[in-house]
């Protein structure tokens, strides 16, 4: 049943709650500091940082300063950048509405929305010739707005999306053929993208009434590129996608594989698809992963996940992992 909360988009009270709680614990304190000293530079981030000091902080001050550049013009869309960038920078403006939604300043929010949703329809009627990332996070907008704007037909057509690129798209073996599209030397990206896209997508839709998470087909979910992707953080000289793609052939390893730094700084700037994936289905190796991330602030993937999505028990893993176990015998 579709349930709009607007709470926080990605987390939700309960979690906002536990995060209090366990403010001086030695599982949440870094992530706290972490969440506090940031001092973002651009205006769309300074409105998540505020927007996120106020749900999680009870900063009113922060909320007003982030409730000001939500309703102005600096966080609107900027002329000449890619799709991709503005369909971030209208997540950002809509985890914001949520984070603000009952800040007792947005007395105009009403006069927000309709601004606000002609920007997103001009933004979703765009969706022509799209590389199958840009359609992955187009899909997300179309859920997200579709809870900012309680529209329930918006957010069932979304979910239809996102159950179809589940069924055609991801293999049982965790690869996105058709994320792999697009210029040379950046589809392990594309790829870390499109299953953060819809991991963000089961997270929305699950706080919002519909259950994603456990929508499978023949053993694959949304979590299925999770462990095919992790393995290429360790092993990133093995990355296959940027070869030449024949078929239904899968290419051959080390074609055009990203420099280790390369790769290793992807990971860490889309860190929240590793939070959300623990989160629901925990794993030593993504702990592993996540000991090695942590905490976590990833900007268009959820913000502050470490605080609100690690489990409280949590300790640096000390079980190993398949993927330690290999990288033990390779030695």
């Amino acid at each position: 049943m579709f349930d709009p909360q607007h709470y926080a988009l990605y987390f939700s009270a309960d979690q906002c709650r536990r995060a209090r709680e366990l403010r001086s614990s030695d599982s949440l304190r870094g992530a706290w500091e972490a969440l506090v000293r940031r001092r973002p530079s651009n205006a769309p981030e300074r409105m998540q940082q505020g927007s996120l000091l106020y749900r999680l902080n009870d900063d009113l001050e922060a909320g007003e300063r982030a409730l000001e550049l939500l309703q102005s013009g600096e966080t609107a869309m900027a002329r000449g950048v890619g799709h991709l960038a503005q369909i971030v920078t209208l997540l950002l403006q809509t985890q914001c509405h949520e984070l603000l939604h009952d800040h007792p300043s947005f007395s105009a929010r009403g006069a927000w929305l309709r601004g606000y949703a002609q920007r997103v329809d001009s933004c979703l009627e765009r969706d022509v010739g799209l590389l199958h990332v840009e359609a992955m996070w187009l899909n997300l907008l179309r859920l997200t707005s579709a809870i900012a704007l309680e529209d329930e037909r918006r957010f069932d057509r979304a979910c239809e999306i996102f159950r179809e690129c589940v069924r055609s798209d991801l293999h049982f073996d965790g690869y996105i053929r058709r994320a792999a599209e697009g210029r040379k030397g950046e589809s392990l990206g594309r790829m870390l993208l499109t299953a953060q896209a819809l991991c963000l997508c089961a997270e929305a839709a699950s706080l919002a009434g519909e259950s994603l998470w456990q929508y499978d087909v023949r053993g694959v979910s949304a979590l299925t590129p999770t462990p095919y992707l992790l393995y290429y953080y360790w092993y990133p000289e093995r990355w296959r996608w940027d070869g030449d793609i024949e078929d239904n052939a899968v290419p051959q390893e080390g074609d055009g594989a990203p420099r280790v730094d390369e790769a290793r700084a992807l990971y860490r700037r889309h860190a929240g698809l590793w939070e959300l994936a623990q989160a629901r289905s925990p794993s030593p190796d993504r702990q592993q992963l996540l000991d090695e991330l942590r905490p976590v602030f990833d900007v268009q993937g959820g913000g502050p996940l470490t605080l609100t999505h690690s489990a409280a028990s949590e300790r640096p893993t000390r079980r190993r992992g398949i993927l330690e176990r290999l990288r033990l015998r390779a030695r």
